[in-house]
């Protein structure tokens, strides 16, 4: 395994990964040509042509796999071994070929890295709509805000890879499609930045209770929601926003969660075009 960790994450190259057991198979198979004797070398790899075929049909396997993992100089390579043993060549003849292509299985695995990933903020990046309650019952952010769809996933996925500050980045776009809602809702139109909408939703709710004297149970939603979008501006949008703010992994993620659950929030009473 590498050494580049960063906090719960770390990168890793497909050798030391073994999506298949790459490890295990090269070892058992170079074990057992490092024991044959001269004599195994001379004789022909199979007792008979049938039993050669049948050997070569099962390399099959092995050069399907290596396609579709992508190792495409290996799978090559089988497919001269199982060539030559369709043949039924001497042992002699094959061995080099083996040893050629277990070379190349292993240069191929260790120029493919991926990342690996701690069972917790895994479940960020497998799950993209991890807004979304699982009662079965209660509105989904999803549905009543599909436009931060996207950046919800991107969210949980920059969080389960480290990349903190993107993660917050990708909030605040999530905040902004439920602000718009807000604003539509009330009848505030479209504006250029947060500051007008937070200023145009404000003159109308208190519009709203010059005319009528006292607030509805929505407008006092819409009230209580447009205090905490104002806070949420100063404490993290605006921010965000600046080169020089850089966030925690574990800030990241407490922003997350509050984030999460104001948006669930406003799905009770919200919803995109309503």
């Amino acid at each position: 395994m590498q050494d580049a960790l960063v906090g719960e994450h770390c990168t890793i190259d497909w050798w030391d990964m073994k999506p298949f057991p790459v490890a295990r198979i090269l070892q058992l198979v170079r074990a057992f040509s490092e024991s044959m004797t001269d004599e195994d070398l001379a004789k022909p790899v199979a007792n008979s042509m049938e039993e050669a075929r049948g050997l070569a049909g099962n390399i099959q396997g092995i050069i399907d796999e290596c396609s579709e993992w992508g190792f495409l100089l290996t799978a090559d390579q089988f497919v001269r071994i199982q060539d030559e043993i369709k043949k039924n060549v001497k042992t002699s003849k094959v061995m080099p070929l083996v040893t050629d292509a277990l070379n190349r299985l292993q240069d191929e695995c260790k120029r493919v890295v991926v990342m690996h990933i701690e069972h917790k903020p895994s479940d960020y990046f497998s799950d993209p709509q991890f807004f979304d309650l699982k009662d079965g019952t209660s509105k989904k952010v999803s549905v009543e805000f599909p436009s931060a769809a996207e950046d919800i996933a991107e969210a949980g996925k920059c969080l389960a890879c480290g990349r903190s500050t993107a993660c917050v980045m990708h909030l605040g776009r999530v905040l902004e499609v439920g602000l718009k809602s807000l604003a539509a809702t009330v009848g505030v139109s479209k504006q250029n930045d947060w500051g007008r909408y937070l200023e145009g939703i404000e003159k109308e709710l208190a519009n709203r209770v010059k005319v009528s004297g006292a607030r509805t149970s929505d407008e006092q939603f819409y009230a209580e929601v447009h205090v905490t979008f104002d806070n949420l501006r100063r404490a993290w949008r605006n921010p965000t926003m600046h080169v020089d703010k850089i966030y925690t992994i574990e800030r990241a993620e407490e922003i997350l969660i509050a984030v999460r659950s104001f948006m669930r929030h406003l799905a009770t009473r919200l919803k995109e075009n309503p």
